[in-house]
């Protein structure tokens, strides 16, 4: 008797083709048979009136230590979600530099902390994960900006040919263990010192091995045009595949260069030139509050950043930076305004609750300017508060969604009390409101770009289809009661319609609660 059947649901495959009604027969956590079948099983799931997916792929998720200290994963899991893909941003965990702490600190408002990391190399990494057990699948990239502080520090020295040389070779290492390829972040030290020439020469690597160069660019605003051009002119020279991190348009002076920057991929595209690129559905970011400052004052992480807020002298050049800008630096205060820049993950002040208040109405109950709040926030909190950051015109966001190569995720960001509600809620607001209320894409294209699209840019075949073969990763959901719950008020909140999950082939959501399985596994990409 096999396993399981899930019958009579309408199957969306994730290829983009249309849905039919029919059933799935799993066993031994694979697929065995799609269509109309009579086979005997243990259990029996109905899905009369449902739609049958593959399960949906996070393309960008920061759960690098949260699965460790939370492996149940229900943000991720309740919304439909069986694989996260990690070591985004090019800030990850592994490999560990010989400073353990500085690389353990410069990471925790992204990424949070656990105590006792029992790893050090990338495949160390992804093997501690496995013990683990978490509830979904988890894929990991090699971390520029943690390979960079393991060869030369955080210092903004540019890279010399050994520098050069030794990075490439923790990224054939990290790709040889099973990593997918390399993610960097453009605003984020240490890679916010790299150049042209050094993207170009650790992508060489990452084309050896056919991987991904996944990258959050240096300007999302005023230059994201020409960032867009870069990012694929860096593809074109190394022959890398390039995928574009959270695409978005920053800033109202720069609302419709959507419309450029997806020009300039579709003719990457038609050159040869592999490129595609993420989003979340929402016109708010969120990343960490440091990164307003300009990147010299980033330069000796956590530590650096906390001498430099405590001398008067670097507290001006920071604040004369922040008043005048900075030539290629993108400057997101400058860019949308202090009123549209929400704290979160911090302590209250003098007794006045912070959490969700913008640095506008912060600085008006330090009684200070913004830029000088902004800094005696950081000095108190030790780094680490995070934001919310509204800017972005939701037609830009709209022409991307619809873009035939962009993907989804959650970019979930898991520190703080009132986190973003994209966390919670990223995959089923696409499904609710983009697909059913709004119309903006069909169903069936939507699940593609949830599950076969993100599973073909990662390198993967045995996930993102429902097809014989293919691992038993399946999101049942109702398409006429799907939507997201969290908002920016109150984010902490599980969508409605996802009725059940299932990972390798066990029940972990059922009737849209958690069943407390942990059937997730570590998808390594194959040398």
């Amino acid at each position: 008797m096999y396993d399981l059947l899930i019958k009579g649901g309408t199957i969306i495959d994730g290829t983009g083709t249309p849905g039919f009604t029919g059933d799935v027969l799993i066993d031994e956590g694979q697929i065995l048979a799609v269509g109309k079948l009579t086979a005997a099983a243990k259990r029996v799931i109905q899905a009369d009136g449902l739609v049958v997916a593959p399960g949906f792929i996070d393309a960008h998720s920061h759960s690098d230590l949260k699965l460790f200290t939370d492996p149940l994963a229900k943000e991720k899991i309740l919304q439909g979600i069986t694989t996260e893909v990690l070591g985004q941003d090019g800030l990850g965990v592994a490999p560990v530099p010989d400073s353990a702490e500085e690389l353990q600190s410069f990471v925790e408002p992204l990424l949070g902390s656990l105590d006792g990391w029992e790893w050090r190399s990338v495949g160390e990494y992804l093997d501690a994960l496995q013990r683990a057990k978490p509830a979904v699948n988890a894929c990991v990239h090699v971390p520029h900006g943690t390979i960079r502080m393991a060869v030369m520090g955080l210092g903004a020295r540019g890279a010399a040919d050994d520098d050069l040389s030794a990075m490439a070779s923790l990224i054939r290492q990290g790709m040889d263990e099973g990593a997918i390829g390399l993610s960097t972040g453009l605003i984020y030290a240490p890679a916010a010192f790299s150049n042209r020439r050094e993207l170009v020469a650790l992508c060489q690597a990452v084309a050896e091995k056919d991987g991904i160069f996944t990258i959050h660019m240096r300007s999302e605003s005023t230059g994201v045009i020409e960032n867009v051009q870069e990012t694929i002119e860096i593809g074109q020279e190394s022959g890398a595949r390039v995928h574009i991190s959270h695409h978005k348009v920053s800033g109202m002076a720069n609302w419709g260069k959507s419309k450029e920057t997806l020009g300039l991929m579709s003719m990457g595209r038609a050159g040869g030139q592999e490129v595609t690129c993420d989003l979340y559905p929402y016109t708010a970011g969120c990343t960490m509050l440091r990164t307003l400052l300009p990147p010299w004052s980033l330069e000796g992480g956590t530590g650096g950043l906390l001498r430099y807020l405590a001398d008067p002298s670097a507290r001006s050049l920071i604040k004369e930076d922040l008043q005048r800008g900075l030539p290629g630096w993108d400057s997101v205060a400058r860019a949308i305004g202090w009123g549209n820049i929400l704290v979160t993950n911090v302590s209250p002040y003098q007794g006045q609750e912070l959490e969700g208040l913008s640095l506008a109405q912060i600085a008006k109950i330090m009684g200070k300017d913004p830029i000088d709040a902004l800094m005696d926030l950081l000095l108190i909190e030790q780094g680490q508060p995070s934001m919310i950051t509204f800017q972005q015109d939701e037609e830009d966001m709209n022409r991307i969604m619809r873009y035939p190569y962009s993907v989804f995720c959650t970019d979930g960001i898991i520190m703080g009390g009132r986190p973003h509600p994209r966390l919670y809620g990223s995959f089923p607001r696409v499904l609710g409101h983009y697909v059913r209320e709004r119309g903006l894409l069909s169903l069936e294209e939507a699940i593609r770009k949830m599950t076969s699209l993100p599973a073909r840019i990662l390198g993967f075949d045995d996930i993102g289809r429902i097809r014989v073969g293919a691992a038993a990763d399946i999101t049942i959901f109702d398409p006429d009661r799907v939507i997201d719950k969290a908002t920016y008020d109150d984010p902490k909140q599980h969508p409605e319609g996802i009725n059940w999950v299932i990972v390798g082939g066990q029940v972990v959501v059922e009737e849209g609660e958690h069943t407390g399985r942990r059937s997730g596994r570590v998808l390594r990409k194959a040398p």
